[in-house]
């Protein structure tokens, strides 16, 4: 369900405190050699992608459920790309991305036993990181459904209320 976690609180009857994060990335191509090795600072990443793209994420932003992507944050991504490395200001924008992510208050993600099923989990809220953190969620999700707990640990749904 992703952001839109909050439809299944009436057939669920699960109040998650997830919200929509707007995060804008860049497809560019550099003129003349690629960079062998991805960089980050900050909230700020380049990473090589074939022969000749880099990928330039990533922003953060709170804006509901707009999912447009914005030339304040393609200004952003490459004023923050140029500070690693100045030639990306004569790179070729290929396509400009803008996607929700879902996050919690605290960017740990949900994952449990959904309160009062004994067949319904959540992973939930991993946020920017989401796509990194997807294997230990899986892992976790897995260790519940088949062990009925996980050693993972998980402040988020103490917090919350949840478990």
């Amino acid at each position: 369900t992703g952001p839109w976690v909050a439809e299944t609180r009436a057939w669920l009857d699960l109040d998650l405190s997830v919200a929509p994060v707007k995060g804008e990335m860049l497809r560019m191509r550099l003129p003349g050699r690629n960079i062998s090795h991805d960089f980050t600072h900050g909230l700020i990443s380049l990473y090589r992608r074939g022969n000749d793209e880099v990928w330039i994420g990533v922003t953060r932003e709170d804006a509901g459920f707009d999912e447009s992507a914005t030339g304040s944050g393609r200004q952003t991504l490459i004023d923050g790309a140029a500070r690693i490395m100045p030639a990306i200001r004569d790179a070729e924008t290929i396509e400009h991305l803008a996607a929700l992510r879902p996050m919690t208050r605290s960017a740990i993600p949900i994952v449990t036993v959904a309160a009062g099923w004994s067949n319904v989990f959540v992973a939930n809220g991993g946020g920017i990181k989401g796509m990194l953190l997807a294997p230990g969620v899986g892992a976790a999700v897995r260790d519940l459904v088949v062990m009925g707990a996980t050693a993972l640990p998980l402040p988020e749904l103490v917090a919350q209320g949840v478990m």
